[in-house]
């Protein structure tokens, strides 16, 4: 599959990079050297995510090393493309592998989508938690502020409560944190590397996108 005219102009229009082999700042343009094949089903994505561990936390390093100015970017398209190209729909492993928190203003917000008192909604489908615990937990820090009390009680097999099939019940009122995630847009991307990584383990977008990172940048 190729990507839309949009999307293939962003990419292009991003690749001024200051990144080179012998390590010195001059601007070069780099080019996609091939296609990169798809990779949809979450079980295969967790797979090979374990085997390019490694690699992975290499190719971080050597960014971290010589950042490209246009990181955000780059990565920003990338995710564009791979979002219009793999259905979410299909999938829902995100929100089978983390612990969701919400804070008590989207509390009210599900209650109301689902059609119950907030307090029903907290005794049916929430726990109170400490954000340190679940970071420690998930080893991610998916929010801003303190104002996160709660989390979803997790189904088991492990699930969000709010998860049918593969589809979000909820899904015009559900969490901040569900709306941006896989967080592939947020600014800053060269120190929230370790998330990416960790997000290739879970999110197909995410394998893909960093794959075709690697790529673009013209890595090994």
């Amino acid at each position: 599959m190729s990507t839309d005219t949009d999307t293939q102009e962003a990419l292009t229009s991003v690749l001024e990079l200051d990144l080179n082999n012998n390590g010195d700042r001059t601007p070069t343009t780099v080019r996609m050297k091939q296609k990169i094949a798809t990779q949809i089903d979450p079980k295969k994505i967790k797979y090979w995510a374990g085997r390019k561990e490694k690699e992975n936390y290499q190719f971080r390093d050597c960014l971290k090393a010589n950042p490209p100015h246009n990181l955000d970017e780059t990565i920003s398209a990338l995710s564009r493309k791979y979002f219009k190209l793999i259905d979410c729909r299909e999938c829902g492993n995100c929100c089978r592998a983390y612990t969701i928190p919400i804070c008590k203003s989207e509390m009210k917000a599900l209650a109301i989508a689902k059609g119950i008192p907030s307090t029903a909604f907290q005794a049916k489908y929430t726990t109170y938690t400490a954000i340190d615990d679940v970071i420690a937990n998930d080893g991610q820090n998916f929010w801003d502020g303190d104002d996160h009390e709660y989390m979803f009680k997790m189904g088991f097999p492990k699930s969000c409560p709010m998860l049918a099939g593969n589809l979000c019940s909820v899904y015009a009122n559900r969490p901040q944190v569900c709306q941006e995630y896989p967080h592939l847009e947020k600014p800053d991307r060269i120190n929230h590397l370790n998330m990416i990584i960790d997000n290739t383990f879970v999110c197909p977008i995410v394998f893909n996108v960093f794959e075709e990172l690697k790529s673009v940048l013209d890595w090994r």
